[in-house]
């Protein structure tokens, strides 16, 4: 890393949010979607890398598209979302039917418990009434 480099950096180091949104507009060509002051410098920092040291090569990036259409680079991980078993009504609004929750002793101390009785707070209840 020459030495016009890190004396930008430096300079981003010192910047404010609002300066470095305004130094990423200049050099990204588009407004920032973010105000983290964080993410900014490290995505600055690598553009002022970037446009003086070069980029991928060629060969590099004809890798990346072949990768990519045979699946075997990603963009983004899949994010897989776990569904309730049970879908909930509305929230807040317990199920209509009158039962008990909970095991009528402990199974640490086996001490008797009280038991809940009367609307179920819990919006996805599938236990039968009581």
């Amino acid at each position: 890393m020459n030495g016009n480099v890190k004396a930008e950096l430096a300079a981003l180091r010192k910047m404010t949010p609002a300066q470095l949104r305004g130094k990423y507009l200049e050099l990204f060509g588009e407004p920032s979607r973010s105000g983290n002051k964080d993410f900014l410098f490290r995505r600055l920092a690598w553009r002022v890398q970037s446009l003086a040291e070069g980029s991928l090569s060629d060969r590099a990036r004809q890798r990346l598209s072949v990768l990519w259409k045979s699946g075997l680079v990603v963009r983004k991980p899949v994010r897989v979302v776990r569904k309730s078993l049970s879908p909930r009504r509305n929230p807040g609004e317990g199920c209509k039917a009158p039962h008990t929750h909970g095991k009528a002793t402990s199974p640490i101390t086996g001490r008797k418990r009280k038991r809940r009785t009367g609307r179920c707070p819990v919006g996805s209840c599938r236990l039968p009434p009581a």
